[in-house]
């Protein structure tokens, strides 16, 4: 996934200096991020977006994925509970 996600990156960011604060571009560059393993980056990305849109599922999803992969656990937890509670039906989060 990473030979995927690197040209990305530049859309991403060229979109979101056309549009700043645009949601759906900061939770794609932040997914961009992610799979590239640059966890701290995608991390700091969602953390902006759900500010910005505080209601984005999407946003705190990638925001606990993010803090998982950099050990940061309860804070995980929390991000990924508040996605369940703003998209409970997602097909992102299969039901076990």
């Amino acid at each position: 996934r990473l030979g995927l996600s690197l040209p990305w990156l530049a859309v991403f960011r060229k979109g979101l200096k056309i549009l700043p604060g645009h949601s759906g571009a900061m939770v794609s560059l932040g997914q961009a991020l992610f799979d590239a393993g640059e966890y701290e980056s995608s991390e700091s990305v969602f953390s902006e977006t759900v500010k910005i849109a505080p209601s984005l599922g999407s946003a705190y999803h990638g925001l606990g994925l993010s803090l998982y992969k950099t050990a940061r656990l309860e804070e995980a937890l929390e991000a990924i509970e508040k996605a369940l509670k703003l998209e409970p039906g997602s097909a992102r989060y299969p039901s076990t």
